[in-house]
């Protein structure tokens, strides 16, 4: 089997097309995938001819490195969609835009997505990192997900507890089984409210986030104090704020990064946003070596002051190094 024989296939190309950030160097080969078939028979070339491969839904959440990667980016374009009106479910491929998927449901008068308004990205995206916003994730939709399990080249469904969603985090982040799709549950409510619900959500995210600027949404995870038994609260008893946050268990990791006093702090192009201090933008033609050393000095400014390790939403492509 050739490169060229399964799906759209090229050959370097540039990543930067390919991600929100607008940034990266190219991928040797960059295979985008429709169906379920194509998505297998790109793995087994990579797996058989022992090439790296890197799935790659939306690009939201990712920084490609300048470098760019060195072997093969499969992108998934699965965007089968179907709904269920009578059982209130929908089936729906992993490569399908989430701004899509809450449309067709809003205009069929089925509910549950629409903490999801104006969240960029795919559905096998937000599985795989349990994207969320407005207070709801896609966690909370979940009947059972599909994916193919690079293993033993089979596909197989994988129930809601085996894919033990936390804040921002699934077992797909570990277990390297490939989302193809899910089945979502969903709910009856009239259409005009779903889309006053969504316009508030979004109404919600245009006053808090840089919508218009070029960034990849949140880069750290709020900080989780029902998970962190690391932390010492102690040093936090003179910040009046933080007894809130203790009380809420989560603390903002855009908080964090605020009281160290990093807002607006930039190297080269990328910037810490002055809108929302989690949201690092692609001010001026960064390079993705200023995205990471970004992510660094805020980890490190982060740490030093109040003894907290932020961890990463963002996925890194290229890199030889974590953070």
């Amino acid at each position: 089997m050739k490169f060229n024989e399964f799906g759209k296939s090229y050959r370097n190309i540039p990543l930067s097309l390919y991600n929100t950030f607008g940034i990266g160097g190219n991928a040797d080969i960059f295979v985008e995938v429709a169906t379920k078939d194509e998505l297998k028979d790109a793995l087994f070339f990579a797996i058989q001819n022992n090439i790296p491969y890197y799935i790659l839904g939306g690009g939201t959440n990712v920084l490609a490195s300048d470098e760019g990667f060195n072997g093969i980016v499969i992108k998934i374009k699965i965007q089968d969609i179907s709904f269920n009106y009578d059982k209130k479910y929908a089936i729906v491929g992993a490569g399908v835009p989430m701004g899509a998927l809450l449309n067709k449901a809003k205009n069929l008068g089925l509910s549950g997505l629409e903490w999801a308004a104006g969240l960029p990205g795919t559905l096998g995206g937000a599985i795989f990192g349990n994207a969320g916003s407005c207070g709801g994730s896609i966690a909370d939709n979940i009947d059972f997900v599909e994916v193919l399990d690079p293993t033993t080249m089979t596909f197989k469904c994988i129930t809601l507890d085996e894919c033990n969603f936390k804040y921002r985090s699934s077992n797909f982040k570990k277990n390297g089984l490939i989302i193809i799709g899910a089945m979502l549950k969903l709910r009856d409510n009239d259409s005009v409210e779903i889309m006053n619900k969504m316009s508030e959500n979004m109404l919600f995210r245009r006053n808090h986030q840089p919508l218009s600027e070029r960034s990849e949404g949140c880069v750290f995870k709020n900080v989780d104090l029902s998970e962190r038994r690391d932390i010492p609260l102690d040093i936090w008893s003179g910040i009046p704020e933080f007894s809130v946050f203790v009380k809420k268990g989560v603390v903002p990791a855009g908080f964090l990064i605020d009281r160290a006093g990093l807002k607006e702090f930039k190297i080269g192009g990328a910037k810490i946003s002055d809108r929302h201090a989690n949201f690092i933008v692609n001010e001026d033609n960064a390079k993705a070596k200023d995205i990471y050393d970004l992510i660094y000095e805020v980890k490190k400014r982060v740490k030093e002051k109040f003894m907290v390790e932020l961890e990463e939403e963002v996925q890194f492509i290229g890199f030889k190094n974590k953070i």
